[in-house]
């Protein structure tokens, strides 16, 4: 273990009704020991080996027959493509969930499939503030609006899907100190990971305006900039390819053509992130 224990308890499930075959338990049963064990390579053997068994289904997409096993095959389907979901999440394996998450989708979306099972899953909510803070993380921000269209009623006022929202629009405004501190407040343990890459994703933007607006920053002055303790500023510098001499941040060479005059700092780099959302909103 890598501190993940507890981490995936929400992929546990209810063991599902005996419409559907013994393999297919038995390689369910299997999915949910790999994730409670953290165990990436029976995770994947297993995940594969259920898709070929799912490919069998008539009840499943793209056939879709009614038959007597249907309702409990098609819960079955979505509950192992929640927990791939959301394990694919916890490891940082943005290919691995998008194409998982397209799976999951009729099951959520499509009325015919989700009408046909006797109830929601419960984890509706935290799979979709999942996909839409992984496009945030992404910067996939016309495919998260494009999402939020689809989101079924009364989700975007769940606790999950509404700290999703927020952030965004504190990403939008610039305001990258109310987004490191939602990681204290983050609503589900899932969020906890892409909240930190998020954070890094602001880091970078910001440096890459600041270094657009300054020649040189005071130490302190490039921390507080940056959101950074003055301890963790030269790794900060160094992968920017920055140097450090006699308290100060040299983000510019003097051969560096243009040089912007020193002008409120914060309002350069507030103008700055301005019209980097503005232009990628355009594009």
């Amino acid at each position: 273990g890598d501190g993940n224990h507890g981490y995936h308890k929400e992929t546990k499930t209810k063991n599902v009704s005996m419409g559907v075959s013994v393999p297919l338990q038995q390689l369910h049963s299997e999915l949910q020991n790999a994730i409670a064990n953290n165990d990436d390579n029976a995770f994947a053997t297993t995940l594969s080996a259920l898709k070929v068994e799912m490919t069998k289904l008539p009840s499943l997409p793209p056939r879709m027959e009614a038959t007597p096993q249907a309702s409990d095959e098609r819960a079955l389907a979505r509950d192992v493509y929640e927990a791939a979901v959301l394990y694919l999440s916890s490891k940082g394996d943005d290919a691995g969930f998008d194409r998982n998450f397209s799976m999951l989708l009729p099951y959520y979306l499509e009325t015919e499939l989700s009408s046909s099972m006797e109830h929601g899953s419960g984890r509706e909510s935290l799979l979709w503030a999942l996909r839409l803070l992984t496009y945030l993380v992404q910067n996939r921000i016309a495919d998260f609006h494009a999402t939020v269209e689809l989101l079924p009623t009364g989700l975007i006022s769940t606790p999950e899907v509404a700290q999703v929202m927020e952030l965004e629009g504190w990403m939008m405004q610039g305001s990258y100190a109310k987004v490191g501190d939602a990681q204290k407040a983050a609503v589900s343990p899932y969020f906890v990971p892409l909240l930190q890459r998020i954070v890094i994703t602001a880091r970078n933007e910001i440096a890459s305006c600041s270094q657009a607006a300054y020649e040189t920053l005071k130490l302190e002055d490039a921390a507080s900039i940056l959101g950074v303790s003055q301890k963790e500023l030269p790794s900060v510098c160094e992968a920017h390819g920055w140097e450090i001499h006699d308290g100060t941040v040299i983000l510019q060479k003097k051969s560096d053509a243009q040089v912007v005059k020193a002008i409120d700092k914060e309002q350069v780099i507030d103008n700055c992130l301005q019209y980097a959302k503005e232009l990628e909103q355009i594009v």
